[in-house]
């Protein structure tokens, strides 16, 4: 400071307050470091433009620049006249530290002079931006509403907001006088900064294009000239306002005693701020995330890609909305109005960008790598390859759901055992052979691929619980699987490529053999982009191009000749989907709960089963016999296929027996066993 050593050019005045409106960074010992908004004590003043004060929130002393701060003439503060002492004395007194009541009192103060300031870069926005492009024929008419939308209902938003503050601080009390009411009373009106939000990257994205036009760019940079501010720094102040708030509401908070009328009203309106600022910031993410995915499907001029989702420029299209209306229904009350997986998956998952980047594709021994590109979302892979060096635009490979997708480091035969840096993707229709560039490189992609196709498949199986247990006389179509599969859960089927395979479905009404489990409609239906496969004795799920090709449609027009499903697979299938769903078989009506009981040799009594019956029961009421004489007799259930044989326990309930029987009650039957005779049970009908 050049004129800390010019005593005679010391003015000294009675101590008056000062706020800091701008930064200053101290380069001597003997400055004071300045932070916007910090509260001064000052009564020096020196020629050449510097002052010496006391600094209130750490009581320190020194010199800073006299037009880096404003005199603060605020009613809040009303300083008496204080004899001219030493800064010292100042800095010794303890009724210049400021206390809770002075720190509300400071922080109101900033929550209306930042309003103030917000609306002046508003309306200039307003009045030099937004109405003279409206007026004029500067840009096209559909590029003016993406840029500009929701400007001026914010500005009369702030106008309204700072009148309402400035009323409050020009009759200030610091222990009676109210914040937060004016926030919960204009809270509806605080989501227009969501709003804002959700256009705001879109905005900038048309401005950017549109900045390259001669005549807008000509008329843009004069007029920002003119303001001495960018139109893109004021389109950013709406969002930047929203963080301001809940700071501001939060220190506010932070000094106001719980006795306080304000605290209530002020952590009311903290957490609605706090709501509106965690909204905008995802609106914003999803619209940047949104826009680089149209960015990428813009790289391939001549496919699509289908990587940018329904919903345009975020507003939700008619079908989305009846969609997530019967998902509503479904999880509320529990509807059974149909929903297709895909449209779940869909609605459920909002698709983010994740990874992008070079990857060489290698034959079976990982040789002779040719290069790809992977563009990788939380839900789909994108399997591609440059046009030309520079990669700016792609030919599509193959876009995979990673739902249908698996992953394997390890997978293959001894004879082509996998590299450090290689790995698999399979594919409904392929499976890839990939080589990193180094082994860290090999590890992020296997990491990203394994994490979400791993979420998307336990996405999968969560969907599964929205099933009810399916009842339909199945049959089996005899297929070949197309490609390898690597089942990831428990619930999905692995095979290689050329295994037989035996596809479940019903016959329609019309006796035609339709893949899947339920000839009505179901919620969540996985038909007809998942089957119900069965290789030997294991069954699960399997997407059904693995074994249909892309037609998903060829297994119905194949014209094969379906066999009956194993009963085994039937019912380990029914009790997995009880287990899965927590849903118990329906209980059997009274006039099903009639039964035959049949002899080795075909003789048999009809016999009708009481309510709380056992097994133990059935066998007693078939002899009529006492208490224990029926002990040495055994009940098994057997199906006609012979693939199921299970001895009953006495104690079972042969009611809920036959209920697992459902529709399929003609390929099953009781055997009644004892060493010289044995007895045959099934439906009365």
């Amino acid at each position: 400071m050049n004129g800390t050593s010019n005593q005679s050019g010391i003015h000294q005045k009675a101590l008056q307050r000062y706020i800091a409106i701008w930064e200053f960074r101290a380069q001597r010992s003997d400055e004071l470091s300045l932070t916007k908004g910090d509260i001064l004590l000052a009564a020096e003043e020196y020629d050449d433009g510097w002052m010496r004060g006391l600094r209130l929130k750490d009581l320190e002393i020194g010199f800073f620049p006299a037009n880096f701060v404003n005199e603060d003439t605020s009613p809040i503060y009303k300083l008496r006249e204080i004899p001219l002492r030493s800064m010292e004395d100042y800095k010794n007194d303890p009724s210049f530290t400021e206390n809770d009541s002075s720190r509300r009192s400071k922080i109101a103060l900033e929550m209306y002079t930042s309003e103030e300031t917000y609306l002046k870069k508003m309306r200039m926005l307003n009045e030099r931006f937004v109405e003279p492009l409206k007026q004029q024929t500067i840009i096209a008419h559909e590029d003016y509403g993406p840029i500009f939308a929701h400007v001026q209902p914010l500005l009369s938003l702030s106008e309204s907001l700072k009148i309402q503050l400035e009323s409050r601080i020009e009759g200030w009390e610091e222990r009676c006088t109210k914040m937060g009411d004016i926030f919960m009373h204009m809270g509806a009106h605080f989501k227009l900064f969501v709003t804002y939000a959700v256009h705001h990257t879109l905005g900038l994205q048309v401005l950017q294009k549109i900045s390259k036009q001669d005549k807008f760019k000509k008329w843009l940079e004069k007029t920002e000239t003119d303001c001495q501010r960018t139109l893109d720094s004021l389109l950013l102040e709406p969002i930047q306002r929203v963080p301001r708030y809940e700071l501001l509401l939060k220190d506010l908070l932070k000094h106001t005693t719980e006795e306080n009328p304000d605290f209530i009203a002020l952590k009311d309106a903290l957490g609605l701020i706090q709501k509106i600022a965690t909204d905008c910031n995802e609106n914003i993410r999803r619209a940047e995330n949104d826009l680089r995915l149209y960015a990428i499907s813009k790289r391939f001029p001549n496919d699509e890609v289908d990587i940018v989702q329904a919903r345009k420029f975020f507003k939700r299209s008619r079908k989305e909305n009846s969609l997530r209306r019967k998902r509503s229904m479904l999880e509320n009350v529990g509807s059974r109005s149909s929903l297709s997986f895909k449209s779940f998956f869909e609605l459920e998952h909002q698709r983010q960008f994740v990874k992008e980047g070079v990857i060489y594709k290698v034959n079976n021994d990982f040789s002779d790598p040719m290069e790809r590109y992977l563009f990788l979302c939380t839900d789909v892979v994108v399997i591609a390859q440059a046009n030309s060096k520079s990669r700016r635009t792609f030919r599509l490979k193959e876009r995979v759901p990673l739902v249908h997708a698996w992953l394997s480091d390890s997978f293959g035969s001894s004879t082509s055992k996998i590299p450090n840096r290689g790995f698999i993707i399979g594919t409904p229709n392929k499976m890839y052979r990939f080589l990193a560039s180094t082994v860290e490189e090999k590890e992020e992609w296997y990491s990203n691929l394994h994490r979400h196709i791993l979420a998307q498949k336990q996405l999968f199986s969560k969907l599964l619980t929205h099933l009810s247990t399916p009842d339909e006389v199945y049959f089996c179509d005899h297929v070949k699987a197309k490609v390898n599969y690597l089942g990831m859960l428990k619930d999905e089927l692995s095979f290689k490529a050329g295994d037989e395979l035996l596809i479940m479905g019903y016959k329609d009404l019309t006796g035609k053999w339709k893949p899947g489990l339920y000839s009505t409609e179901e919620p969540f239906d996985p038909s007809p982009d998942w089957h119900l496969g069965i290789i030997g004795d294991s069954f699960g799920w399997l997407p059904a191009q693995c074994v249909s090709g892309n037609d998903i449609k060829q297994l119905e027009q194949s014209g094969n000749e379906v066999v009956a499903a194993p009963m085994y697979i039937v019912l380990n299938m029914k009790q997995r989907m009880v287990d899965m769903t927590g849903r118990e078989i329906p209980p059997l009506r009274d006039n099903e709960r009639v039964v035959r009981v049949y002899t080795g040799d075909g003789v048999f009594k009809t016999l009708r089963l009481p309510m709380g019956c056992a097994i133990e029961d059935v066998v007693r009421m078939y002899f009529k016999l006492g208490v224990d004489l029926h002990l040495s007799w055994t009940l098994l259930e057997m199906s006609s296929d012979e693939t199921v044989q299970r001895r009953l326990d006495p104690f079972e309930d042969p009611s809920r027996v036959v209920d697992f029987w459902g529709k399929n009650k003609d390929q099953m039957r009781f055997f009644l066993q004892q060493t010289v005779m044995t007895t045959v049970c099934d439906y009365e009908t």
